[in-house]
């Protein structure tokens, strides 16, 4: 199993799940914030039993994630609620119910994912799998949630397509946006390729202004909305999306004149 899955987990993931999140529910920051972290929790399960690491594990782990967000969001009206016997004893039983049940998950696997995430004993899991196989009709029976190895396709189908050239709006929507706006705040992203590196640092020498360096902190390092930033530097909300349009098209302009046309 991969053991370095607790990388998501950390704050540069966190910047950039929540901006994946804050894309589709842009509507309420509280929303999207708890959408976040159950959606980061669910790929923490997928992870802790996944065997075989792509090479590019920052676009796997990016692609594994909008997979599962997206999966989320389509069956969270879809999915039956839990039965209120199970939600009156508890979160264990409504995990347990989750995994077995909605998405037909194997014993194994499940007594795999909570003793390490949330240190259940086996022998509590197996009580629980078993009161709710016996006081669930059908249990098993709903489909299947997006498996994780989809991702593993989609990201060796896109590392196939990326030996033809790429349009700079490809590449910079590649990378780890919070490495490109971090490298233009002025601070240091590590644990990237030479190529990276060469970009990150083209990008660096972008010219920002002091208003539009305040905008791009808010967002991508604090975790505003954009209207939020607005209304805190009041400016207008389409004003600020046309500072950030700018400064995405600027960027876009150092790597065309660089000739940078793959990662």
């Amino acid at each position: 199993m991969w053991n370095e899955w607790r990388i998501i987990y950390e704050d540069a993931w966190t910047i950039e799940f929540s901006a994946i999140v804050r894309k589709r529910i842009p509507y309420s920051k509280d929303s999207a914030q708890e959408v976040m972290d159950e959606v980061r929790q669910e790929l923490a399960i997928k992870l802790h039993t996944l065997e075989n690491v792509p090479n590019s594990v920052n676009a796997y782990l990016r692609t594994a994630f909008r997979n599962t967000l997206e999966d989320y969001l389509r069956k969270k009206e879809g999915y039956p609620r839990p039965p209120e016997w199970i939600k009156r004893l508890g979160a264990a039983y409504e995990r347990i119910y989750k995994l077995l049940c909605l998405e037909n998950r194997a014993v194994n696997d499940i007594h795999a994912m909570l003793e390490s995430l949330y240190q259940y004993t086996f022998e509590f899991v197996e009580q629980v799998i078993s009161e709710v196989r016996a006081g669930v009709v059908n249990c098993g029976s709903w489909r299947h949630s997006v498996s994780i190895d989809a991702a593993v396709s989609e990201v060796e189908s896109a590392g196939m397509h990326s030996q033809v050239n790429q349009s700079p709006e490809s590449i910079l929507e590649e990378m780890d946006s919070s490495a490109v706006f971090a490298t233009i705040l002025g601070q240091q992203a590590s644990g990237h390729s030479e190529k990276i590196h060469q970009i990150l640092s083209l990008l660096g020498q972008c010219q920002i202004n002091d208003d539009e360096r305040i905008l791009l902190r808010m967002v991508y390092a604090d975790g505003h909305s954009i209207s939020e930033a607005a209304r805190q530097i009041k400016i207008k909300d389409a004003d600020a999306r046309k500072r950030l349009k700018s400064v995405y098209q600027r960027l876009k302009q150092v790597l065309t004149d660089a000739g940078i046309t793959e990662l």
